[in-house]
């Protein structure tokens, strides 16, 4: 009995470990000290966190959208990013003064996460 709870923490362990485990460069194995560390940002969210530093919006607007929200008696275009350009540029210098891209180290060159 004593055994199988042994081998049973063994093999959490071992998920455990294959779990926390990420592709790491060859100077983050010679140097564990400098490694980057994974943010708080999971891959599900990237598209929409991507999407909302580089146009202002979580979701985009399309021309089905645009028509039922006519139906339902909005506007055609919701009073956005979409409609208020000056707020796109205030939300994003928002943004990089906050330090936020950074935090979540996304490259601003290239558009995309670092990770």
């Amino acid at each position: 009995m004593k055994e199988e709870k042994v081998k049973a923490w063994e093999k959490l362990l071992e998920s455990g470990i294959k779990l926390t485990i990420f592709n790491q460069n060859e100077e983050s194995q010679l140097y564990p000290l400098r490694k980057l560390f994974r943010p708080s940002a999971p891959n599900i969210v990237k598209p929409a966190l991507q999407r909302d530093f580089e146009i202002g919006l979580v979701y985009p607007i399309d021309k089905n959208i645009e028509e039922i929200r006519e139906k339902c008696g909005l506007d055609r275009i919701p009073p956005t990013a979409h409609l208020i350009k000056e707020s796109l540029y205030n939300k994003i210098k928002i943004i990089e003064e906050a330090g936020i891209k950074d935090e979540l180290m996304y490259d601003k060159e290239k558009k995309k996460f670092y990770y």
